[in-house]
């Protein structure tokens, strides 16, 4: 954000995958709750937008290309590599003691 940055509202957007067919599937709601704390670096954080209504406007354009050729989401790691670094993860981080010994 810059110096002369304004907020002009949110929305909460809702979004699903289907990672059979690729398709995107997306609902924004102009209300928001502290309870319901995609997308973002291909097309909003780059957008200036004016009104929560331009920016579902986006949203939905966005979501409208994307589903004209959607692609199949692929893992290109499998489940078993994914585990075994977690599991590296967590005795590395467990190693790491801190200042505070916490």
């Amino acid at each position: 954000m810059t110096h002369d940055y304004k907020r002009h509202g949110t929305t909460d957007l809702f979004a699903a995958l289907n990672i059979t067919s690729g398709e995107v599937l997306t609902h924004c709601r102009t209300s928001h709750a502290a309870a319901d704390e995609e997308l973002t670096d291909k097309r909003l954080r780059r957008g200036v937008f004016t009104s929560v209504v331009d920016l579902i406007v986006a949203i939905e354009k966005w979501a409208v290309f994307w589903n004209q050729d959607p692609r199949p989401f692929v893992w290109h790691t499998p489940a078993a590599e994914i585990i075994e670094k977690v599991q590296r993860g967590r005795l590395a981080l467990r190693q790491i003691k801190s200042p505070t010994d916490h």
